[in-house]
């Protein structure tokens, strides 16, 4: 009769083992079963369970590594696509707890310079793939000085983001703490799309809050207004019924993107939805805007929306079936 007693877990296993994934019993004689077995080589291999640093394999060890001298070279090593020194100082070092900014302190505005060059960095690199603003009365209302500060915040915290380094000490802030804790804002489109954009912000590995918080924040309070059904027959304002669909089709595909990137299942059901598709005209109501804050719409800002929502949704059909489509109103 066969032995079936377990083989001892070593904390020293050879290369064959590990290699295949079986337990090893090297530690106790040498070559192992297997390897006796096998007839081959039995080389150990030191276990580093325990001997880690804190930051080994995260995004923080990545920048140590590629930013490192080499060599006693006095240049930082070369990579494709740079981390910003900002951020990766951010993410090197252990966040210190600060106390919370007041409120009157939060609604303070960087200079107006630096706004309007945070504003343009934002239309001009996020907003085309993700039209949540009507900018014909967001440039009215920040003109007048009248723009919601959640969704300034949410604007600035990208254009620091994907705008030049130089505009966060312009600004003179010390971190990107956001409003909305605070509940100041009390328009519901507004704070969906507020909170979509701050899903694009990650402070690193140790933050709760990541990309599929936001988001998951962004689709609760969309699908609370009603955004993902169709109110085409409801006598809503055209400007009304056009905002609230980029807004719902740009949460629908930031939902289908951070499902994919982080291996998690969608959270917006397609079945649930009647919502019709997005049409040039939903992204071309709102064309009269102050063109000296905002760049200009290009055609072609146009045609990535529609299809990057198409795109989302032949996804969801290729994976689970046509019959997760969305069809249009439901009859």
């Amino acid at each position: 009769m066969a032995d079936t007693t377990p083989l001892p877990r070593a904390r020293i296993a050879c290369k064959a083992c590990n290699a295949r994934r079986v337990k090893c019993d090297a530690a106790i004689e040498r070559p192992c079963w297997h390897c006796r077995m096998r007839g081959t080589p039995c080389e150990l291999i030191e276990s580093r369970r325990g001997r880690y640093t804190t930051n080994f394999s995260n995004l923080t060890y990545t920048i140590e590594v590629d930013a490192a001298p080499e060599h006693g070279s006095t240049h930082p090593s070369k990579v494709q696509y740079p981390i910003p020194p900002s951020i990766a100082q951010t993410l090197s070092h252990t966040p210190q707890t600060e106390a919370p900014v007041s409120l009157p302190v939060a609604l303070i505005l960087p200079p107006l310079p630096v706004a309007e060059k945070l504003i343009r960095a934002f239309f001009e690199l996020i907003h085309p793939a993700f039209p949540v603003i009507d900018r014909h009365e967001f440039s009215h209302l920040y003109t007048q000085g009248q723009a919601s500060p959640l969704l300034l915040q949410a604007i600035f915290l990208l254009g620091f983001t994907v705008g030049d380094e130089s505009l966060i000490h312009a600004a003179g802030y010390s971190d990107r703490a956001a409003l909305y804790d605070a509940d100041y804002e009390t328009c519901r489109d507004t704070i969906v799309a507020a909170l979509l954009l701050l899903g694009f912000y990650w402070s690193g590995p140790e933050d709760q809050k990541d990309t599929c918080y936001w988001i998951g924040c962004a689709t609760n309070a969309a699908q609370a207004l009603g955004m993902h059904r169709s109110i085409s027959q409801s006598g809503t304002p055209q400007s009304v019924r056009c905002l609230r669909k980029r807004i719902w089709w740009s949460v629908y595909t930031r939902d289908r993107h951070t499902a994919a990137a982080f291996g998690q299942p969608c959270r917006i059901r397609d079945e649930d939805c009647d919502i019709e598709p997005p049409t040039q005209e939903d992204l071309e109501f709102d064309n009269d805007y102050d063109h000296s804050l905002i760049p200009k719409q290009e055609d072609f800002h146009v045609l990535y929306f529609m299809e990057m929502s198409k795109l989302a949704s032949v996804r969801e059909s290729h994976v689970y079936g046509p019959q997760f489509l969305p069809l249009g109103p439901v009859s």
